[in-house]
């Protein structure tokens, strides 16, 4: 019988189809299962099923109402014009099915996910080892449950795993692949905006395979044919009268222009994912008498008096546009913060909130544990800043979801911290093939510098997760193959 199973297993190896077969009916059950049974929407997916309902009714990328009189175009939702696309196909296919729309993007990441697999594979010379490294991010519990949402945060990790699967192939060949580097990047950009933050290790591979010039040609034509559709995209938001052709950071509904004050003052003094949630996420849905501030986040008394003035005066235009008197005085406020302390403003704070980003324990990621909505805001930002008796009290009121969040931040924290240990030790020693992680050591720079300074969400990491497991896995089987 044993006999008989080893025989089959070395057949599973042998073979290209069955191999990541296996690998992708394993990705897709397990998030499947998600789909099925915890389906929901998400905190933007209003945004990106407006936009899709008016591409299916005629009205094209847009944020009027449906069937509105008149259409109020738009740069493409909450982030590029990708995802509600997607969506919109989707509903016509399947007859404005969410159901099938989450069944796709589920088909789409798993497809990402063996054809990372089978770019490790070449990269690293090993089936066996690839396909470790495939079942881990297969059941990885930072991604499974991301698909439920109608969200992008699926096709982004698709879209990232393409690029890199693209950047793998080229270091094997000694040869960077410009096609499909190019349609990856335009795909993830499209879905995603923070997907800008691949560039780099995309030069980074450029230059690792080949000479400055060579490198620099490449880049030069990768540049060229993603900047096609985005060049026409921007032709086309000037044809419909948008005021600029670039999205703003900030979507407002209506397509109202964004509080730049209000938004300015609020990011001098944010240093974690919870200060952003609560005064961001009430403000980008026009309920202002839910926006909530850190006690503790005032310079003086007399700053947080004005706040508090302008904050009550802010409750009466729940439902409306930002004002813009009190924008400006936000503004005013943002200036002399700046004036006064730009070194806690420009770099402990931004360090601080990125720090706050990797490191949240709390963070489901996708996970239907989420505490009640109307969980008080002011006990999040107390728990987030160690507050360690209420955090037990909250854990033990709420035992289940403690559990499941402890074990996801273990994985995660588990592997950033096998993942710092193997930059250090591969800088130490210098072993030949370090591309893997160095690539990837780029990639969570960048992301990190861009997000963490715009919008420290947690959630917006979980595109590196599979790549520093991948990493990690990687330098501990070539160190330990025989062993393992």
């Amino acid at each position: 019988m044993h006999h008989f199973s080893r025989i089959n297993l070395r057949k599973y190896f042998k073979d290209d189809f069955h191999y990541l077969y296996l690998i992708f009916i394993l990705a897709f059950s397990v998030r499947l299962i998600f789909v099925l049974l915890f389906p929901t929407l998400g905190g933007d997916a209003d945004i990106y099923m407006l936009v899709a309902s008016n591409i299916l009714d005629g009205c094209g990328v847009a944020i009027s109402q449906v069937n509105a009189e008149t259409c109020i175009p738009h740069f493409g939702g909450n982030q590029g014009p990708g995802y509600p696309s997607f969506i919109a196909l989707t509903w016509w296919l399947f007859d404005h099915s969410n159901l099938a729309t989450r069944i796709a993007q589920t088909a789409i990441l798993s497809a990402s996910i063996i054809y990372f697999v089978s770019a490790l594979e070449k990269f690293m010379e090993c089936r066996k080892k690839a396909a470790i490294i495939g079942i881990i991010i297969a059941i990885s519990p930072c991604t499974l449950a991301w698909p439920r949402f109608m969200q992008t945060e699926t096709l982004a990790l698709a879209g990232t795993l393409w690029v890199f699967s693209a950047l793998l192939n080229s270091a094997t060949h000694k040869k960077l692949q410009v096609s499909s580097i190019s349609l990856a990047l335009i795909f993830t950009s499209f879905i995603r905006l923070d997907a800008i933050a691949l560039i780099v290790p995309i030069c980074f591979t450029a230059l690792s395979i080949s000479g400055f010039q060579k490198a620099l040609k490449n880049l030069t034509i990768v540049g060229v044919i993603v900047s096609i559709p985005w060049v026409g995209w921007m032709v086309r938001n000037y044809n419909v009268g948008l005021s600029s052709v670039l999205p703003q950071t900030f979507v407002v509904p209506g397509g109202g222009a964004e509080p730049k004050g209000y938004l300015m003052w609020v990011r001098t003094w944010m240093t974690n994912t919870y200060h952003n949630t609560n005064t961001l996420y009430p403000t980008n849905r026009l309920i202002y008498s839910s926006i909530s501030f850190d006690p503790e986040i005032f310079v003086s008394d007399k700053e947080k008096r004005t706040v508090e003035t302008l904050q009550e005066e802010l409750q009466l235009y729940d439902g409306k546009p930002f004002p813009e008197h009190i924008d400006h005085e936000f503004k005013l406020l943002a200036e002399a913060r700046i004036s006064n302390q730009p070194f806690n403003v420009f770099f402990v704070n931004p360090l601080k909130r990125t720090m706050s980003m990797w490191i949240n324990p709390f963070n489901s990621f996708g996970w239907p544990t989420e505490l009640d909505g109307d969980f008080s805001k002011s006990l999040r930002i107390e728990i987030a800043k160690g507050d360690f008796k209420k955090l037990l009290e909250v854990a033990f009121d709420n035992l289940t979801i403690a559990i499941n969040k402890a074990l996801i931040a273990a994985w995660r924290l588990s592997f950033l911290a096998a993942f710092i240990f193997v930059i250090i030790v591969t800088i130490l020693k210098k072993p030949p093939n370090n591309f893997m992680i160095f690539s990837t050591l780029s990639f969570i720079v960048t992301k990190s510098l861009l997000v963490g300074y715009l919008n420290p969400e947690t959630r917006y990491i979980m595109t590196t997760v599979p790549l520093i497991e991948g990493s990690v896995i990687c330098y501990f089987l070539n160190k330990n193959w025989r062993l393992a």
